[in-house]
Protein backbone atom coordinates (compact mmCIF):
# COMPACT_ATOMS: atom_id res chain seq x y z
CA UNK A 1 0.00 0.00 0.00
CA UNK A 2 2.88 2.19 0.06
CA UNK A 3 2.40 3.19 3.96
CA UNK A 4 6.37 3.38 4.78
CA UNK A 5 7.03 6.97 3.33
CA UNK A 6 3.52 7.98 5.09
CA UNK A 7 4.71 6.94 8.28
CA UNK A 8 6.35 10.48 9.41
CA UNK A 9 3.05 12.32 8.90
CA UNK A 10 0.07 13.39 10.55
CA UNK A 11 -2.84 11.87 9.35
CA UNK A 12 -4.31 15.92 8.87
CA UNK A 13 -1.52 16.43 6.26
CA UNK A 14 -2.57 13.75 4.13
CA UNK A 15 -4.24 13.25 0.95
CA UNK A 16 -7.87 11.31 0.29
CA UNK A 17 -6.02 8.86 -1.07
CA UNK A 18 -3.36 8.50 1.34
CA UNK A 19 -5.50 8.17 4.27
CA UNK A 20 -7.98 5.90 2.61
CA UNK A 21 -4.80 3.36 2.20
CA UNK A 22 -3.78 3.99 5.77
CA UNK A 23 -7.88 3.27 6.72
CA UNK A 24 -7.17 -0.14 4.14
CA UNK A 25 -3.61 -0.63 6.06
CA UNK A 26 -5.33 -0.54 9.62
CA UNK A 27 -8.09 -2.51 9.04
CA UNK A 28 -6.08 -5.92 7.63
CA UNK A 29 -3.53 -5.60 10.33
CA UNK A 30 -6.13 -5.76 12.50
CA UNK A 31 -6.96 -9.74 10.44
CA UNK A 32 -10.83 -9.61 11.32
CA UNK A 33 -12.31 -12.43 10.44
CA UNK A 34 -14.97 -10.80 8.21
CA UNK A 35 -14.27 -8.27 5.76
CA UNK A 36 -16.56 -5.34 5.06
CA UNK A 37 -15.46 -3.03 2.45
CA UNK A 38 -17.15 0.02 1.17
CA UNK A 39 -16.42 1.67 -1.93
CA UNK A 40 -12.52 0.44 -1.07
CA UNK A 41 -11.08 1.58 -4.78
CA UNK A 42 -12.12 4.94 -4.10
CA UNK A 43 -8.77 7.32 -3.93
CA UNK A 44 -6.62 4.76 -4.27
CA UNK A 45 -3.72 4.91 -6.94
CA UNK A 46 -3.09 2.21 -9.63
CA UNK A 47 -0.47 0.68 -7.69
CA UNK A 48 -2.71 0.24 -4.21
CA UNK A 49 -4.93 -0.58 -6.01
CA UNK A 50 -3.10 -3.50 -7.94
CA UNK A 51 -1.97 -4.44 -4.42
CA UNK A 52 -5.18 -4.02 -2.73
CA UNK A 53 -6.81 -6.54 -5.92
CA UNK A 54 -3.95 -9.16 -5.14
CA UNK A 55 -3.91 -9.08 -1.37
CA UNK A 56 -7.61 -9.71 -1.48
CA UNK A 57 -8.20 -12.56 -4.19
CA UNK A 58 -4.92 -14.50 -2.20
CA UNK A 59 -7.26 -13.81 1.12
CA UNK A 60 -9.25 -16.60 2.35
CA UNK A 61 -11.54 -14.60 4.71
CA UNK A 62 -15.03 -14.10 3.52
CA UNK A 63 -15.50 -10.34 1.93
CA UNK A 64 -18.96 -8.28 1.50
CA UNK A 65 -17.54 -5.46 -0.49
CA UNK A 66 -19.93 -2.60 -2.22
CA UNK A 67 -18.18 -0.79 -5.07
CA UNK A 68 -18.70 1.02 -8.44
CA UNK A 69 -15.68 -0.20 -9.84
CA UNK A 70 -16.97 -2.85 -12.17
CA UNK A 71 -13.16 -4.25 -13.33
CA UNK A 72 -12.44 -4.39 -9.55
CA UNK A 73 -15.66 -6.26 -8.75
CA UNK A 74 -14.71 -8.98 -11.83
CA UNK A 75 -11.36 -9.14 -10.34
CA UNK A 76 -11.99 -10.07 -6.92
CA UNK A 77 -15.60 -11.59 -6.08
CA UNK A 78 -16.65 -15.15 -6.81
CA UNK A 79 -20.61 -14.75 -5.61
CA UNK A 80 -22.96 -11.70 -6.14
CA UNK A 81 -25.67 -11.37 -3.90
CA UNK A 82 -28.43 -8.58 -4.58
CA UNK A 83 -31.62 -7.79 -2.98
CA UNK A 84 -34.35 -7.82 -5.47
CA UNK A 85 -35.85 -4.37 -5.29
CA UNK A 86 -39.75 -5.52 -5.91
CA UNK A 87 -39.87 -8.63 -4.30
CA UNK A 88 -37.08 -8.05 -1.70
CA UNK A 89 -36.02 -11.21 -2.12
CA UNK A 90 -31.73 -12.38 -1.69
CA UNK A 91 -30.55 -14.21 -5.10
CA UNK A 92 -27.03 -14.91 -5.46
CA UNK A 93 -25.35 -15.25 -8.87
CA UNK A 94 -21.72 -17.00 -8.91
CA UNK A 95 -18.97 -16.31 -10.70
CA UNK A 96 -18.00 -12.42 -10.83
CA UNK A 97 -19.81 -9.54 -11.95
CA UNK A 98 -19.27 -9.75 -15.36
CA UNK A 99 -21.19 -13.39 -15.22
CA UNK A 100 -23.38 -11.90 -12.93
CA UNK A 101 -24.32 -9.42 -15.83
CA UNK A 102 -24.88 -12.14 -18.15
CA UNK A 103 -27.03 -14.45 -15.96
CA UNK A 104 -29.10 -11.37 -14.64
CA UNK A 105 -30.10 -10.38 -18.66
CA UNK A 106 -30.40 -14.20 -19.40
CA UNK A 107 -33.07 -14.42 -16.62
CA UNK A 108 -34.71 -11.13 -17.92
CA UNK A 109 -34.93 -12.40 -21.68
CA UNK A 110 -36.76 -15.63 -20.18
CA UNK A 111 -38.88 -13.90 -17.91
CA UNK A 112 -39.75 -11.59 -20.60
CA UNK A 113 -40.88 -14.88 -23.08
CA UNK A 114 -42.42 -16.61 -19.89
CA UNK A 115 -44.35 -13.67 -19.75
CA UNK A 116 -45.63 -13.27 -23.26
CA UNK A 117 -46.76 -17.10 -23.31
CA UNK A 118 -48.72 -16.19 -20.42
CA UNK A 119 -50.62 -14.04 -22.33
CA UNK A 120 -51.15 -15.93 -25.33
CA UNK A 121 -52.69 -19.36 -22.61
CA UNK A 122 -54.55 -16.21 -21.80
CA UNK A 123 -55.75 -15.05 -24.82
CA UNK A 124 -56.77 -18.64 -25.84
CA UNK A 125 -58.82 -19.34 -22.54
CA UNK A 126 -60.43 -16.27 -22.86
CA UNK A 127 -61.36 -17.11 -26.68
CA UNK A 128 -62.38 -20.66 -25.72
CA UNK A 129 -64.53 -19.09 -22.77
CA UNK A 130 -66.36 -16.63 -25.09
CA UNK A 131 -66.77 -19.10 -27.85
CA UNK A 132 -68.50 -21.61 -24.93
CA UNK A 133 -70.78 -19.12 -23.36
CA UNK A 134 -71.71 -17.65 -26.69
CA UNK A 135 -72.32 -21.03 -28.29
CA UNK A 136 -74.45 -22.13 -24.48
CA UNK A 137 -76.58 -19.06 -24.89
CA UNK A 138 -77.29 -19.14 -28.05
CA UNK A 139 -78.49 -22.94 -27.99
CA UNK A 140 -80.40 -22.08 -24.95
CA UNK A 141 -82.35 -19.31 -26.83
CA UNK A 142 -82.97 -21.27 -29.79
CA UNK A 143 -84.28 -24.89 -28.66
CA UNK A 144 -87.79 -25.59 -26.99
CA UNK A 145 -86.00 -28.98 -25.75
CA UNK A 146 -85.53 -28.69 -21.81
CA UNK A 147 -82.98 -31.46 -21.79
CA UNK A 148 -80.93 -29.56 -24.13
CA UNK A 149 -81.71 -26.29 -22.10
CA UNK A 150 -80.69 -27.86 -19.42
CA UNK A 151 -77.11 -28.99 -21.14
CA UNK A 152 -76.55 -25.76 -21.97
CA UNK A 153 -76.95 -23.96 -19.30
CA UNK A 154 -74.68 -26.46 -17.45
CA UNK A 155 -72.06 -25.69 -20.52
CA UNK A 156 -72.69 -21.30 -19.79
CA UNK A 157 -72.31 -22.19 -15.55
CA UNK A 158 -68.79 -24.28 -16.63
CA UNK A 159 -67.76 -21.59 -18.85
CA UNK A 160 -68.60 -18.95 -16.21
CA UNK A 161 -66.74 -21.03 -13.51
CA UNK A 162 -63.72 -20.74 -15.76
CA UNK A 163 -63.71 -17.78 -16.48
CA UNK A 164 -63.40 -16.51 -12.94
CA UNK A 165 -60.55 -19.07 -12.75
CA UNK A 166 -59.02 -17.19 -15.23
CA UNK A 167 -59.25 -13.51 -13.84
CA UNK A 168 -57.89 -15.20 -10.52
CA UNK A 169 -54.49 -16.31 -12.57
CA UNK A 170 -54.48 -12.91 -14.24
CA UNK A 171 -54.53 -11.19 -10.91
Amino acid sequence: LGLKSLMSLKMSSLSGGQRARVAIGQLLMKNPTILLLDEPTNHLDLPSLLWLENYLTKDSRPLVVVSHDRRFLDKITTLIVEIDPFSHNIVSFGGNYSDYLKEKKRLKEKQLRDYEQQQKRFKKLDKDIRATKNQALKTESSTKDSTIRRYAKKVAKKAKAREHRLQKMKE
